[in-house]
């Protein structure tokens, strides 16, 4: 990643959770250069909610915990678990969908 954030203005701020959002917030900035606009932290070390920012964008992230929405976007746990934390797949939960199936093949003319 490139440690000089274009000009831009974001118009889409992703919402990640995680199991240790505090490890995550030190991670993110290290490794790419966030900078943290607002941590605010929860009991036995969980982050309720945190804004890192980088140039003119943004993510905010928090520690899981049981609420609606973490239903919805569960984070990683180990190798092989399905990945919650896109549109696509928090659309699909929020339906009922739990696989996809192969498309149809062409229609014959």
């Amino acid at each position: 990643m490139t440690s000089t954030p274009k000009k831009t203005v974001a118009t889409v701020i992703p919402v990640l959770l995680y199991n240790d959002a505090a490890a995550a917030v030190e991670w993110l900035c290290g490794a790419f250069g966030f900078a943290q606009h607002l941590v605010v932290p929860g009991e036995n070390g969980t982050i309720t909610h945190a804004e890192l920012t980088f140039g003119n964008g943004m993510i905010m992230l928090s520690s899981l915990r049981d609420t609606p929405f973490a239903r919805l976007q569960q984070p990683l746990s180990k190798k092989g678990d399905v990945v919650t934390q896109s549109p696509t797949s928090w659309w699909m939960r929020w339906i009922g969908i739990t696989k996809l199936r192969s498309p149809p093949g062409p229609k014959s003319l």
